[in-house]
């Protein structure tokens, strides 16, 4: 049909696309000194680096087909150790979340949590004494990300529970945990800045207020930054936006006071930003009332995605993973602070054609859709409290093209989409199974029995002339 080769239309493909994204990357680089190891197998994922608050360890994790270790590496000798292997190597679908790493902030105390036999476990691994102490943490599904506080007594994490992602707050000394956030949104990320009396995080929530946040059925296109008052327990949160649309920010730090890093994809590829948070006067009544605002500069321009920071204030030094040339790299790095000039930074054409989508998909979401119960439908025919009346097709039988009843609604959903109607089956009357923690447990399901004359065991017998004994019986259970 095109009248070209396989051949001749592959090279053709790969020249267009090759054109299209390798345009410019004349002042794109990566990281070319910084590497923590000289080599990096390619068979190895390398995840969840975490400085050590002293900057004399750097701890990480390798996950190769399900088997997972954890390493803690001396910066001062350039030596590794590892202090867990766990799981085996195995052809099947690999949960990359596990396990997640925080360092205690006295520095002597690595802690990570660990998924086991459907529960969640969390270790405390001694620097000085090479000991492991194990926990059970209740009433999660999963974990995804923790950090402590300035004193080490408390802990802040991304957990999943009840099919939600939240913000809490785990107390050591009495084990109890007070839940942030509750709502639909997504929260990731969280660290505890100003002394520990807020907590910055990642969100695609739509509204500042936590209670109202609840109330809405709905998430944004793209994470922002927010920030709690965790000491007042404040319902309001602290929006870092700017005039990015539809960029995504994510992996908070804090540098210093209302200055933090982040990871932002405004180019079309994930690299650091500088963040600086400022108010200013919005109105005075009786009062004066401030907006805040969010300021972002890029400090990298890489031309592979950063996947992980991390950085410790205290120890003055950050730390990075980049997939590059197939394999997974680790480096640190002092702190950076010389700002690129925004010049610099283009998108990419991957990077344009993902703002016109999500404008688009953005006001179509503005629209007000029209729920309609598919039992209200007579004769396929809807009519709508405007009067309207939609035919949805006939009740024939196509005995070539046969759909079943429950997958009409797809259809009729496509050519109503156009006129902000949508059809759903009723649920509500289904009496849905409550979600129980998966156990193992093993039980008797098949016994059997058997005796008969036949050998025990098969001696050889030599014939001396004389009479040959009789085999005894045997008894298999």
């Amino acid at each position: 049909m095109l009248g070209l080769p396989l051949k001749e239309l592959s090279y053709e493909w790969m020249g267009y696309y090759l054109s299209q994204y390798t345009d410019d990357k004349s002042k794109q680089t990566v990281p070319e000194t910084g590497k923590i190891l000289k080599r990096f197998p390619k068979k190895k994922v390398y995840q969840h680096i975490k400085i050590n608050p002293n900057g004399k360890y750097i701890a990480w994790t390798t996950n190769q087909m399900g088997q997972y270790k954890i390493y803690v590496y001396n910066t001062e000798t350039k030596k590794k150790k590892k202090i867990l292997k766990h799981g085996h190597k195995l052809e099947q679908i690999t949960d990359y979340s596990y396990p997640v790493l925080a360092w205690h902030p006295s520095g002597r105390i690595l802690t990570f949590i660990t998924e086991e036999k459907g529960g969640l476990k969390l270790y405390y691994y001694t620097l000085a004494t090479k000991e492991l102490e194990v926990r059970n943490l209740l009433y999660f599904d999963k974990i995804l990300d923790f950090s402590f506080s300035n004193d080490g007594s408390l802990f802040v994490f991304s957990a999943v529970k009840d099919g939600k992602t939240d913000i809490f707050v785990h107390n050591i000394a009495s084990g109890t945990d007070f839940q942030v956030t509750n709502d639909l949104a997504d929260d990731f990320h969280p660290r505890f800045i100003n002394n520990s009396d807020d907590i910055i995080f990642s969100s695609d929530r739509i509204y500042d207020s936590i209670s109202k946040e609840q109330t809405s059925d709905k998430n944004a296109l793209t994470s922002d930054l927010f920030i709690y008052n965790y000491k007042n327990k404040s319902d309001y949160l602290m929006r870092l936006s700017d005039n990015d649309a539809y960029t995504d920010k994510t992996q908070p730090l804090e540098i210093d006071k209302n200055t933090y890093y982040s990871l932002n994809d405004k180019s079309g590829v994930i690299n650091r930003y500088i963040s600086k948070f400022d108010s200013t006067i919005s109105y005075v009544d009786t009062t004066i009332h401030y907006r805040y605002i969010a300021k972002n500069w890029p400090l990298t321009n890489y031309s592979r995605n950063i996947l992980e920071q991390d950085y410790n204030k205290k120890a003055g030094i950050l730390g990075e993973i980049i997939f590059n040339k197939g394999r997974y790299n680790l480096f640190k790095e002092p702190t950076e602070t010389d700002i690129i000039p925004s010049a610099e930074i283009k998108e990419t054409p991957y990077r344009q054609k993902l703002k016109k989508e999500l404008a688009i998909e953005d006001s179509v979401r503005n629209i007000e859709l029209k729920v309609i119960n598919i039992k209200e439908l007579s004769e396929n025919y809807i009519v709508t409290e405007n009067k309207d009346t939609f035919l949805l097709g006939n009740n024939q039988i196509d005995i070539n093209n046969y759909v079943f009843e429950r997958e009409k609604i797809n259809f009729y959903n496509t050519k109503l989409r156009s006129k902000n109607l949508k059809l759903q089956f009723d649920t509500t009357i289904d009496n849905r199974p409550k979600v129980r923690l998966y156990r193992t447990a093993f039980y008797q399901n098949y016994f059997v029995n058997q005796v008969d004359f036949s050998f025990l065991n098969e001696s050889y017998q030599a014939f001396t002339g004389g009479a040959v004994f009789q085999p005894g019986c045997k008894c298999l259970v």
